[in-house]
């Protein structure tokens, strides 16, 4: 493989690294934003010696809330994180277009335009404000609800909703847990995606480089295949496999999702010619290639 094939799969791998870390943090530092909104509501409510009260204004103010975080997200750094997630995302499916040109091939397939911005449109609803809402406002409500209901102390609403939001030592804030669960893996498909269809369509599916490189915390299953070789019904085959962190998976989706949650190596298509030739018997010894 050529040094430039090299250096794009590594600034490939680079991006699914720090993209999504990128929009964690500008999802911690509105959490802190969203600590203050509600901190202020609980300061709004009523209280009977010190426990919520049972108010229509309480539950009226727990509904009316929904406005100020609106406006909040509207000029947060999450929504500017956001936008720069999504950049790097087109930033990301140039790159796959560069790689496939250095191996000779023509991207300009007619529908691809309309194709690659389904993907990405698919995996940036995971992370819109509506979807956050459905995570993050919504059980929010419910506690407060629930609190209102309990009688609950003004100490233990506060410090239950300042858990929530932001966290506590041991856990990360919801916001965060959510960005940090959706972001790695949405961005990781997009790409996957992105590759397996220019695959398909330009008649270079057969072969297969597993990458992206290892961490402390790369799942077994990872690093047993990572820098190696594969035919395509090799990987297919990986659906029957069982492993720690894999994810709801068949042949029609193994190469989005690879390595299962949180994976963040990447498949690229390669020419039989950069293949070593033990991947190649070993696939001709169980019948997936004939030469």
């Amino acid at each position: 493989m050529t040094d430039k094939l090299l250096n794009i799969i590594n600034q490939i791998a680079d991006n699914i690294d720090s993209y999504p870390q990128d929009l964690v943090g500008a999802s911690l530092a509105t959490q802190e934003l969203l600590n203050k909104v509600y901190l202020q509501l609980l300061d709004e409510m009523d209280y009977t010696n010190g426990y919520l009260a049972a108010t229509q204004r309480n539950f009226d103010l727990i509904n009316q809330v929904d406005t100020s975080i609106n406006a909040l997200f509207v000029k947060s750094p999450y929504l500017t994180g956001l936008t720069d997630y999504a950049k790097g995302m087109t930033t990301q499916v140039g790159l796959v277009g560069e790689y496939f040109g250095v191996l000779g091939k023509d991207i300009s397939l007619p529908a691809y335009q309309t194709v690659i911005r389904n993907i990405q449109a698919n995996a940036i609803d995971k992370l819109t404000e509506q979807a956050i809402n459905n995570a993050f406002a919504k059980p929010l409500k419910d506690i407060l609800n629930q609190s209102i209901t309990t009688g609950t102390t003004r100490k233990e609403v506060i410090d239950s909703v300042t858990n929530f939001v932001t966290g506590t030592p041991e856990l990360d804030g919801k916001l965060v847990k959510y960005v940090k669960q959706v972001s790695n893996d949405a961005f990781a498909v997009v790409d996957r995606q992105t590759s397996k269809y220019l695959a398909e369509q330009l008649g270079l599916d057969d072969w297969w480089l597993y990458a992206g490189g290892t961490v402390k915390d790369s799942r077994q299953f990872c690093i047993e295949r990572h820098g190696h070789y594969y035919h395509r019904l090799e990987v297919e085959s990986w659906v029957g496999l069982t492993w720690q962190g894999k994810a709801p998976v068949n042949e029609g989706t193994i190469f989005a999702l690879l390595g299962g949650y949180n994976c963040q190596h990447i498949a690229m298509p390669v020419s039989i010619g950069i293949v070593p030739q033990e991947d190649i018997d070993r696939n001709i010894a169980n019948g997936n290639y004939k030469p």
